[in-house]
């Protein structure tokens, strides 16, 4: 049973992890409002070398199936599956949350039950987005 965590009361130890909810809540997080969202130069080289539409980093962000946060990089992930039929792949972005910037920090394909077994060993914890 996958646990999910409520930004609003939740109970977790790591005091690192509780500091980003925190920060990342207390904001009233919603990823279709206008905050300044910024490319790192490390994005941009991955969308250079792995051919991704400029466009869809943004997009992924905005529009996430899932929101996770990672507690080994200590980063916000957001999941979303692009494409139609056969052709749908399913991308990870890692990002992080400072005041009212968002630092897009890179962008990656997962393979089919990445997503999943990062969640059964605990590393990505799903998040609850109020939005």
């Amino acid at each position: 049973m996958m646990k999910l965590i409520n930004l609003h009361n939740f109970h977790f130890k790591n005091p690192f992890f509780l500091k980003k909810l925190v920060q990342f809540s207390t904001k009233s997080y919603n990823p279709t409002v206008s905050k300044k969202i910024i490319y790192t130069t490390h994005l941009l080289s991955r969308i250079n070398i792995r051919r991704i539409p400029r466009g869809l980093p943004l997009q992924i962000y905005k529009n996430s199936d899932n929101y996770y946060f990672d507690i080994e990089t200590n980063l916000f992930i957001a999941v979303k599956a692009v494409g139609r039929g056969k052709n749908k792949k399913k991308y990870a972005l890692a990002f992080e949350v400072k005041n009212d910037t968002i630092f897009l920090i890179t962008i990656h394909p997962i393979k089919k039950n990445q997503e999943e077994n990062r969640i059964r060993s605990k590393r990505w914890q799903k998040i609850i987005l109020k939005i």
